[in-house]
């Protein structure tokens, strides 16, 4: 199956290379599990950038599963999700001029261990970025945060553009559906389904992922999750069109009316999505949620 191209949409993102994404300029430090938990209190600095919205207090929360604090970064990761996690510290990234990746600062990335899915286009993983550095090497991403903020200050209930996600692959946010707003320990944000890519891709098993974009209250630290997830009802990857009998099939890739029809695929899809139980995909959204709904960033 060929890929077709589609037109990139106006979105509010930070364009990376390639997938998947590499650092191999520097070597990444290991995060060691940390003592204490150190919780990032509610007031910026003048150096910070500051919250437009409310968080709701959510700390006296217990969550069950594997209690992990790796460099800063507290999580109870439930059974249904993973076994485990580890972390780095991944290095700064200033590109000379024939280089590209993209400019980000030095970052804690922890992996989850032990996920339901394995060889997946994305890898599950919880990024964390420090704000005022990023910005320093990237100043739009000052209008990333803003836009960022604001959404989560008006929680719309739909989006006519990408929302916004840090550290993509150079493509477009092809739809995206079963959109909620979810609060951690200190912090909240906005977590969802989507694919990425520069071409009109069928939505399956392979490339499907949740993603989940937040702030902490303070803004000092934006975290950025990706985590691969499957429904049965999808093919299994772009180039394996099979689809189960209560899919949905993509449209001839030699239609005439092409672009129309991806168009009307892409709201029924989402659609489907949307009002499939939350338990039945894999690993359950309500199982994301609740990690999701436990992390707690200090520095």
């Amino acid at each position: 199956m060929k890929k077709w191209i589609v037109p990139f949409l106006a979105a509010f993102v930070l364009l990376a290379c390639s997938l998947p994404f590499t650092i191999t300029m520097n070597t990444p430090t290991v995060l060691t599990p940390a003592v204490t938990i150190e919780v990032v209190t509610a007031t910026p600095t003048s150096q910070q950038v500051e919250p437009t919205a409310t968080i709701a207090a959510t700390a006296t929360t217990a969550f069950n599963g594997v209690e992990k604090n790796l460099g800063g970064v507290y999580m109870a990761i439930p059974a249904c999700l993973a076994s485990d996690a580890t972390g780095i510290i991944m290095p700064e990234v200033i590109p000379t001029e024939n280089e590209y990746p993209a400019y980000n600062p030095a970052y804690r990335k922890i992996s989850l261990i032990g996920y339901p899915l394995s060889n997946k286009f994305w890898q599950p993983v919880v990024q964390v970025y420090p704000v005022a550095r990023f910005i320093e090497l990237v100043p739009d991403m000052a209008n990333t945060v803003t836009k960022m903020q604001q959404i989560l200050a008006d929680k719309p209930a739909e989006f006519q553009t990408a929302i916004p996600v840090v550290q993509v692959p150079g493509a477009a946010q092809v739809f995206h559906a079963r959109v909620g707003y979810l609060n951690f320990k200190n912090g909240q944000g906005i977590g969802f389904l989507t694919e990425y890519a520069q071409y009109y891709a069928p939505v399956n098993n392979h490339d499907l992922f949740y993603t989940y974009q937040g702030l902490t209250a303070d803004g000092k630290y934006w975290i950025s999750i990706f985590l691969p997830v499957n429904a049965a009802y999808l093919q299994a990857s772009y180039n394996e069109p099979a689809v189960p009998a209560d899919g949905i099939a993509a449209p001839d890739e030699n239609s005439n009316n092409l672009e129309n029809e991806m168009k009307t695929y892409y709201v029924n899809m989402v659609q489907k999505l949307n009002n499939t139980e939350a338990d039945a995909f894999t690993p359950s959204l309500s199982c994301i949620a609740q990690f999701v709904q436990s992390l707690n960033v200090g520095d």
